[in-house]
């Protein structure tokens, strides 16, 4: 692959040559928890989600990594337009069910806690209904349990309001 150097390199972009780097993908995990504010971390690698073998492509642009999922799994991404281009990316429910689904040994409040996850943002973008239908498709009882317990967890999370005016969790009840 090519890209005119005279053209801006943005997160767009990059998105869009990870789509096409590796396809079937859509991008989610650490990347797309970063891009919906949910995670505070700033992530290195474009992380996303085939039906093809994982695997991880290192380039002058940056690193790419591919996670494999059967192709049943293979939905809940949405097409982002920009510059007459297009993208996917996990729904916000769909990754941080592609999260919870990829590493199982995130199942209580305090491995919940741990990700230092931005609550508020996960309650003002997330459906609900729409991450516990996801689960159901899925079928898979400790998927279920630890949505279940991710949900309480950010359903519980207390909220306070800085001198800038912006919302951060302070606790858990």
């Amino acid at each position: 692959w090519y890209r005119l150097t005279e053209n801006a390199l943005t997160e767009d972009t990059l998105f869009f040559i990870s789509n096409q780097m590796y396809a079937p993908s859509y991008i989610s995990l650490e990347t797309a928890l970063s891009y919906y504010g949910f995670i505070p971390e700033g992530v290195f690698k474009i992380t996303a989600i085939t039906t093809l073998k994982t695997k991880n492509f290192t380039s002058p642009l940056g690193v790419f990594g591919y996670q494999n999922l059967k192709p049943k799994l293979f939905f809940g991404y949405q097409l982002i337009t920009f510059n007459n281009y297009r993208f996917k990316i996990a729904e916000p429910e769909k990754a941080l069910l592609d999260y919870l689904y990829l590493h199982p040994e995130i199942s209580s409040e305090d491995h919940f806690e741990g990700l230092r996850l931005n609550t508020f943002e996960i309650k003002q973008q997330v459906n609900f209904d729409t991450l516990n239908n996801y689960t159901a498709y899925i079928n898979s009882k400790s998927l279920e349990k630890r949505v279940k317990n991710f949900i309480k967890f950010i359903k519980n999370a207390q909220f306070t309001t800085n001198q800038s005016g912006l919302s951060t969790a302070i606790t858990h009840i």
